[in-house]
């Protein structure tokens, strides 16, 4: 099975029935509740978070060699787990005491005819659904498939993301937590903006973004940042997005990108495409002007929260779909600081809960091109970039282009 490049697979822990028997009656089940009612669910749930999940079993993974490998790396690494508890088939509570023993994200159904209740899982939630498959005595039963039910499930798991314990139990740490920790992709394009999104929205108290340029981010037209609003989810960009953070959720955020004075930005291009095109240089800070003018102008929006003014940025837009901002002493602030010392050595998204950081390879003109860290608030990685980023503000106080907020304004010209 295939999947498409912006897909976030779910994987189902099920029954598999007989391969070589289309007429399996477990077969037939499993594939049943996968398409009338997982996916079914999956279909409503995107449209609210705006994302692409899409299910699938072992046995449909036909490009695995070593299929038990498959199916942990499942378990592991995917965005949600169903387990379909109905038969009462071994391989089922193994794989469901993996996922839990991992604090995976998990939703249990069963079909409420065929399921007994094993003690070990008695306690836990389930979802109960009916096919309308006829008994042992030949009496069908009424079909009941809770599709608008697992939908909100789906939703309320997905955002909610793995736990921190296992068996919501603080005295058990995860199985996996290392790796659960620290993340790491071949590519920064490799990460995909639904995780971006997520990553930002768990963000309690504050948002960071470091970069040379991030002209990228500050673009209008790049609606692909995820913002949930209650039952449902907008899809915004960045600017909108921290624009939001700010005045609507109290969140502190700043912005920071290389000054075009400063000395290590030579040398941080050098051996890139500076040392192929001479007019590299020059197109970078051209990039940082243009940049420059962009993130002072979501300063100044901020600050007068000028719908006429945001306007520029797409965020009237917004307002008409989201509740009205906090009162001006609970709005968080916004900062933009060009780093005039230091060197940048980093494209990183630092928030108070993960960061998420490229570095800056003299291989890639582009740090895109490079390998991508993402790491959790308790890891070391995250504890050394949220020292770089200190001491690159402690060094730069004095270039502070922009910082409004409660009882702030202050912008340079």
């Amino acid at each position: 099975m295939s999947f498409r490049f912006d897909t976030e697979k779910c994987f189902i822990i099920s029954p598999i029935g007989r391969l070589d028997d289309p007429a399996d009656t477990v077969r037939i089940h499993v594939e049943r509740v996968r398409t009338e009612l997982i996916d079914a669910a999956l279909a409503l749930a995107n449209k609210t978070l705006g994302i692409n999940l899409c299910s699938y079993r072992a046995d449909m993974q036909a490009e695995a060699r070593d299929i038990w490998r498959a199916v942990l790396k499942s378990i592991l690494s995917d965005q949600l787990i169903f387990v379909v508890l109905t038969y009462d088939r071994p391989n089922v509570y193994y794989e469901l005491g993996i996922a839990h023993s991992a604090a995976r994200p998990v939703i249990i159904l069963k079909d409420s005819r065929l399921q007994r209740r094993e003690f070990d899982t008695y306690h836990l939630q389930t979802i109960s659904y009916s096919l309308g498959e006829a008994g042992a005595g030949g009496q069908s039963t009424d079909v009941n498939l809770p599709v608008e039910e697992l939908a909100n499930a789906i939703v309320e798991t997905y955002r909610k993301g793995e736990g921190d314990v296992a068996f919501d139990t603080p005295v058990y740490d995860p199985l996996n937590k290392q790796n659960a920790r620290l993340t790491v992709f071949n590519k920064f394009l490799d990460l995909k903006y639904p995780d971006w999104s997520r990553l930002l929205n768990q963000a309690e108290k504050s948002i960071d973004f470091v970069g040379t340029t991030l002209l990228d981010l500050s673009k209008v037209d790049n609606d692909h940042f995820l913002l949930p609003d209650g039952n449902k989810t907008i899809k915004v960009s960045l600017v909108d997005f921290i624009s939001f953070k700010v005045l609507f959720a109290g969140l502190d955020v700043t912005v920071c990108i290389c000054h075009e004075d400063n000395p290590s930005l030579e040398s941080t291009l050098k051996g890139s495409r500076a040392g192929v095109d001479p007019r590299f240089h020059d197109q970078v800070k051209e990039e940082i002007d243009w940049s420059t003018r962009r993130w002072m102008a979501v300063a100044e929006a901020i600050d007068r929260h000028d719908t006429s003014m945001l306007r520029e940025f797409s965020f009237a837009r917004l307002r008409e779909q989201v509740a009205e901002p906090l009162p001006q002493e609970r709005r968080g602030t916004f900062r933009f600081v060009k780093l005039r010392h230091g060197q940048v050595k980093f494209r990183m998204t630092l928030t108070d809960q993960h960061v998420l950081a490229t570095p800056v390879l003299y291989r890639h003109g582009r740090n895109s091109g490079g390998p991508a860290i993402r790491a959790r608030a308790d890891h070391a990685f995250y504890q050394a970039m949220r020292g770089e980023l200190d001491h690159l503000l402690e060094v730069n106080q004095d270039h502070v282009m922009a910082v409004v907020g409660p009882g702030l304004s202050r912008r340079s010209g």
